[in-house]
């Protein structure tokens, strides 16, 4: 179970980092960590101390608690989910509002 933890989290920090429009190296920089920390975090290595996970939440705009969230869903779902994260908090907050009503209409159908 906490080989798939890792792995989560790792998926949902690489999805955010390449969001974001970062590479690993200037992730790590910003962060104050190696290239090779973040590789093993996002490669569910390792996990990142909860000061490093916060520092990189604050650097590429996602909410911790996105990395964090207990899901039963799939591998898939969980990937596509930290991807759109990524893409919405590049977003101005007008463009949220019009992704927002076409959500809503796609889970009407």
């Amino acid at each position: 179970m906490k080989r798939e933890l890792n792995k989560i989290v790792g998926v949902r920090i690489k999805r955010a980092r390449e969001g974001a429009g970062l590479t690993q190296e200037a992730l790590a920089e910003m962060v104050d960590r190696t290239k090779e920390a973040i590789s093993n975090i996002e490669r569910g290595i390792n996990l990142p101390s909860l000061d490093t996970l916060q520092r990189i939440c604050e650097t590429v705009s996602m909410p911790i608690s996105s990395i964090l969230e207990d899901s039963n869903r799939s591998k898939l779902f969980i990937d596509v989910k930290a991807q759109i994260d990524a893409v919405l908090t590049t977003m101005e907050e007008d463009d949220l509002r019009f992704c927002l009503s076409l959500v809503k209409l796609v889970a009407q159908r």
